[in-house]
């Protein structure tokens, strides 16, 4: 452990550490360096750190490197990896057999908070650990230790990104063991009906992804009306709903209740269109019917008119889908 301890050895991690955060802009890695006399100083000396940073690059990366879990976690993890079974023996793949203890240890600092001062203010601190393991294998020690410590996870697919849908988190590998405790809260807050909506639209894209596999060898045209419509339905809550445009002046924010009248548009669409398909209508009227653009478009729906817009798009989707019904009733 004295090596560990050792200043080369912790000057050889600071400086691997650096690298990572900045090899994107190496010179502010450099100007820190510089400033501060050393790397190993970067991560000791978190106010030094904001006012170089306030220098060369204004305050941008500031919240990366002075955060107090940011700051442990690149030395530790480089640590782990660099030396691994060195000095408290060979765990799974060469890792150290310390590796699950030393990531409990990082994220335990995450939590409920007392600010110093006389005044005792109270605060939360959290933490979101990003892990890239190597060709996205998450069965990999450091991904399973982290997993085993964390109760949220955020899988992010390359697929997803390939095809320009932001966020890039997979819906059916990422989840959260919250959800109960959460469930009171947004029953009182937002709406009885959330956990509920939020379980159908799950339960929807859950069967498209098994839909999915038929589709990709008997073509869509083999699937039962109601099979078709559910794979509509899952598009529409993937494309108007899940995605996300961050750069857009009202996407970029939503709130609760107008996620909540999001939620509602898309699955009375798929409500009224059941219903539809059991009194006739042809499934391609109802795939094809206008209002599916408005019901796209209802997220760029600024906050002052959500009422008034979710209103008229309920409208327009009862009246075209009586004009559906009746058109399949002419031509029978």
């Amino acid at each position: 452990m004295s090596k560990i301890e050792g200043a080369p050895f912790e000057e050889k991690v600071a400086l691997c550490a650096l690298n990572r955060i900045f090899g994107f802009e190496p010179k502010i890695g450099l100007r820190l360096v510089e400033t501060l006399g050393s790397a190993t100083a970067v991560f000791k000396e978190p106010g030094e750190v904001a006012r170089a940073l306030g220098v060369c690059s204004r305050n941008r990366y500031a919240p990366l490197i002075t955060g107090s879990a940011f700051e442990s976690a690149a030395i530790e993890l480089e640590c782990l990896e660099r030396d691994g079974g060195t000095f408290l023996g060979i765990g799974e793949e060469g890792y150290p057999a310390y590796l699950g203890s030393r990531l409990a240890q990082f994220y335990e600092r995450a939590g409920r908070v007392v600010s110093l001062g006389s005044e005792g203010r109270e605060g939360a601190l959290s933490v979101i650990g990003a892990v890239s393991p190597p060709g996205g294998d998450i069965s990999e020690p450091v991904s399973q230790a982290t997993l085993r410590i964390v109760k949220v996870f955020w899988g992010l697919d390359s697929t997803l990104a390939y095809k320009r849908h932001f966020p890039a988190i997979n819906w059916l590998t990422s989840y959260s063991l919250y959800l109960d405790l959460l469930a009171p809260w947004f029953d009182k807050n937002v709406s009885p009906d959330w956990m509920k909506l939020r379980q159908r639209m799950m339960t929807v894209l859950q069967d498209e992804a098994e839909l999915e596999e038929i589709v990709k060898l008997v073509g869509m045209d083999a699937l039962s009306p109601k099979d078709r419509l559910k794979m509509e339905t899952a598009r529409s809550i993937r494309e108007d709903f899940l995605h996300q445009l961050a750069f857009h002046e009202v996407d970029t924010y939503t709130s609760l209740n107008k996620q909540l009248d999001m939620m509602r548009l898309v699955l009375e669409y798929y409500d009224r269109c059941s219903e539809a398909l059991e009194r006739g209508a042809d499934i391609e009227k109802l795939s094809a019917l206008p209002v599916r653009e408005a019901i796209g478009r209802f997220k760029y729906t600024k906050e002052e008119d959500v009422q008034k817009e979710y209103s008229k798009v309920i409208a327009e989707l009862s009246e075209q889908i009586e004009t559906a019904v009746k058109e399949a009733k002419q031509d029978a």
